[in-house]
């Protein structure tokens, strides 16, 4: 599965949509960095995904909306980097003679094109 420029927009607005992190948990209940409740999750996960799935679902939640931006930012940041990766070919390419299984600016011009694409699998 590729995360795609569209997937990474889209988690850029949901971040953007809700209270500001970090986030933090404790027992079942996610408060925002002020103490503002956020969510409290509900008894019957316990009976659904087993002991003390409670606690893990809070800090799930509040652990991807405290990481989560950062997560974007880095994705687009490596994704920029890759991008001047691709401006040359190697001199492999340029020779006609690059295994490109094992050239890094070939796979960094696949990588941006499924970055790029609107339908990933």
């Amino acid at each position: 599965m590729t995360i795609t420029l569209a997937d990474i927009e889209a988690s850029e607005k949901i971040c953007e949509s809700v209270v500001e992190g970090p986030w933090w948990a404790n027992e079942g209940i996610v408060r925002s960095e002020t103490g503002a409740l956020i969510c409290r999750t509900w008894d019957d996960l316990d009976a659904a995904f087993g002991p003390s799935s409670e606690v893990r679902c809070a800090h799930f939640i509040a652990h991807a909306r405290t990481q989560l931006p950062k997560m974007n930012k880095l994705a687009l940041e490596m994704l920029e980097i890759i991008e001047l990766a691709t401006e040359t070919e190697c001199c492999e390419c340029l020779d006609g003679d690059c295994d490109t299984d094992n050239c890094a600016t070939f796979r960094a011009h696949r990588l941006v094109e499924r970055m790029e694409a609107d339908n990933v699998d």
